[in-house]
C-alpha cells in the first residue's frame, strides 16, 4: 500500500529535486547560506552579549553622555581660569588667551552633548540604524579618538603641559564616548560585535556623505539645504587646518600664539570642528531636504550649532572690533555668524510649528 506524503514532505522532495537539477553554482551558493558551526557560535555569542549591548546603546546611556559633556562645558565657559588650573596646573602661567580659547573649546563639548542627546531619540525609537544616527555616532567616535590621540601625544612630551588628573579624566570620558557610540553604531541583529564593525563602515559613511554634498551643491535643493552643505565644507576645512597648521591658524584667528597650552587647546578645538560640527551640519542639510527640521532630534542639533556659534561670536566679535585678531578672523567670524543665523533661524521657525 502506497501512503500519501504529507505536504511538508512533498515540498521538501520538490525542493530537493529542484536543487539537484539546478546549476552547480546555485548549489554551491546554497551551501554557503547554511549556518556553519562558526556562524552559529558567533550568533550565540551575540545573544549572550545582547543585554550589555542594549545597556550601552540605550537612551539612558546617550542621555548620560550628553549631560556629561554639558557639565564639562560649564567650567570652560564660566570659570576658564579654574578650568586652566585643572587642565594645566595652577603653577602654569595663565594668560588672557586662555579665556578666549576655553570658551571656544566649550563649543566642542556642547556639540558632543547635543549629538548625544539627538541620538537618544533614535535609541528610544529603535532607529539607530537610520543614516543620521549612524553619522552622529561615527562623529562621536572620531571626535573621541582624535582627542585621545592628542592627549596621548601631548602627555608623551618631556615638557607635557597636561596634569595627571586632567589626562586620565579626559581619557575616561573619551573611552566612554567610544564605548557608547560604537555600541550604537555596530548594533544590528543581536547587537555589537567589534570584530565585525571596524573603521570601514565609518569610512564608507564619510564617502557617501561627500557624494551627498556634491549632489546638494549641483542639484535643486533649497537655499537652507545649500547653506548647511556650505557650512559642512567650511567646518571640515577649518578643523583640518586647525590641526595641521596650528600655529599659523591660531595666530591668524586670535592674533598670536601664547604658549604650548594655547596650541593644545587650539588643536582640541580643531578636532571638534573637523569631526562633530560637519556631521551636525550635514545632518541638518538632510533634514532640510526632507522637510524634517521640525523633528525633535534636529531641533536639538540646531540648538547645539547655534549655541556653538554664540560661543564663537562671544570671543571673535570683540577680537575683531578691537583689531586684535589676525587675517583669518573675519573669515572664521563670518562662517560662525552664518552658522548661528541659519541654525538659530530654523530653530525658531520649527519651534513655532
Amino acid at each position: 500500500m502506497t501512503g500519501t506524503r504529507s505536504a511538508p514532505a512533498a515540498r521538501a522532495c520538490r525542493q530537493g529535486a529542484q536543487m539537484q537539477s539546478a546549476p552547480w553554482t546555485v548549489r554551491v551558493a546554497a551551501l554557503f547560506k547554511q549556518d556553519s558551526p562558526k556562524t552559529k557560535k558567533r550568533v550565540e555569542q551575540d545573544r549572550v552579549a545582547e543585554p550589555i549591548d542594549s545597556a550601552v546603546s540605550s537612551p539612558g546611556a546617550y542621555l548620560a553622555l550628553g549631560l556629561l559633556y554639558t557639565i564639562a562645558a560649564v567650567p570652560a565657559i564660566v570659570a576658564p581660569q579654574a578650568a586652566a588650573d585643572f587642565l594645566f596646573g595652577a603653577a602654569q602661567p595663565h594668560d588672557t588667551q586662555f579665556e578666549q580659547l576655553f570658551r571656544i573649546f566649550a563649543a566642542g563639548n556642547l556639540s558632543a552633548a547635543t549629538a548625544s542627546l539627538a541620538i537618544k531619540y533614535g535609541a528610544k525609537d529603535g532607529a539607530l540604524g537610520d543614516s543620521v544616527y549612524k553619522r552622529l555616532e561615527a562623529a562621536l567616535i572620531a571626535f573621541a579618538t582624535v582627542s585621545a590621540l592628542l592627549q596621548t601625544t601631548t602627555s608623551a612630551q618631556p615638557d607635557s603641559v597636561l596634569t595627571f588628573p586632567s589626562f586620565w579624566a579626559s581619557f575616561a570620558i573619551m573611552g566612554l564616548t567610544v564605548a557608547i557610540a560604537w555600541g550604537g553604531f555596530g548594533k544590528t541583529g543581536y547587537g555589537l560585535s567589534l570584530k565585525r564593525y571596524g573603521p570601514l563602515p565609518i569610512l564608507k559613511k564619510v564617502q557617501d556623505d561627500t557624494v551627498g554634498l556634491g549632489n546638494t551643491a549641483a542639484g535643486s535643493s533649497g537655499l537652507v539645504a545649500k547653506l548647511y552643505a556650505a557650512l559642512t565644507f567650511a567646518f571640515a576645512g577649518a578643523g583640518a587646518s586647525y590641526l595641521l597648521l596650528s600655529e599659523e591658524t591660531l595666530a591668524g584667528v586670535l592674533g598670536g600664539v601664547q604658549g604650548a597650552e594655547s596650541l593644545f587647546l587650539w588643536r582640541a578645538i580643531g578636532g571638534a570642528v573637523l569631526t562633530l560640527v560637519p556631521a551636525v551640519a550635514y545632518s541638518l542639510k538632510e533634514a532640510a531636504e526632507n522637510d524634517d527640521l521640525g523633528e525633535a532630534p534636529y531641533k536639538v542639533l540646531n540648538f547645539g550649532l547655534a549655541g556653538a556659534g554664540a560661543l564663537h561670536l562671544a570671543v571673535l566679535l570683540p577680537t575683531q572690533l578691537a583689531g586684535a585678531g589676525g587675517f583669518l578672523t573675519p573669515v572664521v567670524l563670518g562662517t560662525w555668524v552664518l552658522a548661528t543665523a541659519v541654525a538659530g533661524g530654523n530653530l525658531l521657525v520649527s519651534s513655532r510649528k
